[in-house]
């Protein structure tokens, strides 16, 4: 029994693995236009444009990554003009992340680009749903267990 489950957990992630893979993959000439890597990609990816500027801390929370590697790419995606590191208003101590108008712009590009060429396209509605709730009660629970 504990093979089987094994056996199964091996293959979930091999297949969230290759998705993940997958997308990069087909999302590289469009990453390339705008002089992105995958991980600079998704750092525009969660700076959403409707909510308040994120804290510093924040992007790297939702990046899973340290401050030096936050660092790193705000760099890059500010000599792109993408971004601008700012005071925060209610603490001045603390920088937010805003996004220019030319990073609104690719951000809007690449997130249409990963949807259109998403393996998860061809998933239903209702698949989306369960997918997402699967993964969700996934990371809750690992977030649970940290």
């Amino acid at each position: 029994m504990a093979d089987e489950r094994t056996h199964a957990l091996v293959e979930a992630i091999r297949s969230t693995f290759s998705l993940t893979m997958q997308m990069a993959e087909r999302a590289a000439p469009t990453l390339d236009l705008h002089g992105l890597t995958f991980n600079t990609a998704y750092a525009l990816w969660v700076i959403d444009p409707d909510e308040p500027a994120p804290s510093m801390k924040t992007v790297a929370s939702r990046l899973h990554c340290n401050a030096p590697n936050l660092t790193f790419l705000c760099d890059q995606l500010d000599s792109r003009g993408y971004i601008r590191r700012v005071p925060c208003e209610h603490d001045r101590r603390q920088r937010v992340i805003e996004l220019t108008e030319a990073g609104r712009t690719v951000r809007a590009r690449v997130t249409e680009a990963i949807l259109n060429v998403s393996p998860l396209r061809a998933v239903s509605h209702e698949e989306l749903q369960q997918i997402r709730g699967i993964l969700d009660g996934a990371l809750e629970r690992a977030q649970a267990d940290d």
